[in-house]
């Protein structure tokens, strides 16, 4: 009863109780708490279907927990199996995703068994009746790969199939369960997925301008389950073939890698550090696209990394840095005004610099002097607050140039700034743009050019 709580917490701390339970008696008493469970999964929930539902998400949980237990060969293990399996067709993502987790480890034990349910879940995939149908199907084609290994996906004739159901022009619910799929075997299998993500690629670019709804969600909705799994080396392995199609002259396979250089922003940390100073620059470059398509879904995916940036102050400015990247020409100005105006207290991370080093590009190419003098402040101010030198790393190299472009600016007040920019820059960074920033300064230093380049080398090595 406690499973069917309404609380949140409580059921919670009921089916931690409850797995707890499980492992700790289930070696001895396996024969005893099995049939609990099934009893709980076979209960007529139609009296209170949300109840029912909750009772089941719980059971399957533990029944994962008990055939820990079971050895080789039991045929409780089996049946646990198919109640697993049939268990997929109840219209709630928390059961099915309960289900997913418990069938890894039955399937390992049952590989058989589990192997044979795979074209009975394949079809319900592809032709289920109803949405839930196909999304529990996916969850279940997800779990059984996970308990069976990364082979199966080939041996099964799993890819083989998704290629074809996306490759269906004329049935979107096909090309829609293919696509869950694919969402669930990245969010399952997490790194491993990664070799097969380059097959499919076309395939999931072409969904995001499909025509129906459905299949355009659940496209991004799979990229996005894709890039949060994606390792540096995965990131590598993808950024060119979407770096291709954000140039393509058709206008729909554009539209659909730029959707997807927007999932980017979901990726993990330390990767989004390395994609982001690609991607933005892209993006900003199809802002300025003649079709209307392709300049809307840039805007969606720049406000994708506007979503995930952690630092409170660009995010509260992120409408008008997004203007300034749609119109730098015009926007520009504003947006130094506005980044000059605040006082950043939370450290700066790879999402916040992606959006504002643009505009400091801008700014320091500026004509105007106090464009160029705001520019470097904020370069310095922001800068100063990055907490991890790997997320300035890729932005250092483009600020750098220009930077060192303004220490020859015969205004005074540019000099200064940019010194103090350029001095933050190159601490945080350390060797070798250290070393070769304090290089070129003594050369401007000695340099017999004009007395400002010499000023601008004196400013930068005080």
């Amino acid at each position: 009863h406690g499973l069917a709580d309404e609380d949140e917490r409580v059921r919670g701390a009921m089916l931690d109780a409850g797995i707890a339970l499980v492992r700790a008696r289930g070696g001895v008493n396996a024969g005893a708490v099995t049939p609990a469970i099934d009893a709980a999964l076979g209960a007529d929930g139609s009296d209170d279907p949300e109840c029912g539902d909750r009772i089941r998400e719980g059971a399957v949980t533990m029944l994962g927990a008990a055939a820990e237990f079971l050895p080789p060969g039991d045929p409780r293990r089996a049946a646990a199996l198919d109640a697993l399996i049939g268990t997929l067709s109840t219209p709630a993502e928390v059961v099915q995703r309960a289900v997913c987790d418990c069938l890894g480890p039955l399937a390992k034990g049952e590989r058989d068994r589990a192997r044979s349910a795979l074209p009975s879940l394949l079809e319900r995939l592809v032709a289920g009746a109803s949405y839930g149908d196909r999304r529990g199907a996916a969850y279940g084609i997800a779990g059984i790969v996970r308990g069976l290994g990364i082979p199966a996906l080939k041996q099964d004739g799993i890819m083989q199939a998704l290629q074809e159901a996306l490759d269906a022009k004329k049935d979107p619910p096909r090309r829609q369960g293919a696509l869950f799929a694919i969402e669930c075997l990245a969010t399952t299998l997490r790194r491993l997925f990664e070799p097969y993500v380059i097959h499919i690629l076309p395939l999931l670019l072409a969904c995001f301008s499909d025509h129906d709804t459905g299949v355009r969600d659940a496209a991004e909705v799979a990229a996005r389950a894709i890039m949060a799994e994606l390792s540096a080396p995965g990131v590598k392995l993808v950024m060119p073939a979407l770096l291709r199609g954000a140039s393509d002259p058709a206008w729909r396979t554009k539209e659909g890698a730029v959707r997807m250089l927007g999932a980017t922003a979901y990726c993990a940390p330390r990767q989004l550090a390395t994609a982001l100073p690609t991607v933005v620059p892209h993006l900003c470059e199809a802002m300025a696209d003649s079709h209307p398509r392709v300049q809307s879904a840039a805007l969606g995916a720049l406000r994708e990394v506007a979503g995930v940036t952690q630092n409170r102050e660009i995010r509260a400015l992120a409408p008008m840095l997004l203007e300034a990247l749609a119109d730098p020409a015009e926007r520009t100005a504003g947006a130094l005004n506005s980044l000059m105006s605040t006082t950043f207290v939370t450290a700066v991370d790879a999402a916040s610099l992606a959006l504002v080093v643009p505009i400091l590009r801008r700014g320091l190419r500026d004509r105007s002097a106090d464009a160029k003098r705001a520019a470097c402040r904020i370069a310095g101010a922001t800068c100063a607050l990055v907490a991890e030198a790997a997320d300035l790393a890729p932005h250092a190299n483009q600020l750098a140039p220009p930077l060192r472009e303004a220490l020859r600016d015969p205004n005074p007040a540019v000099r200064a700034a940019a010194a103090r920019a350029l001095a933050t820059i190159a601490a945080n960074q350390g060797d070798p743009l250290e070393s070769e920033t304090l290089g070129w300064l003594r050369a401007q230093v000695r340099s017999d050019t004009s007395p400002a380049e010499r000023a601008g080398g004196a400013q930068g090595l005080a």
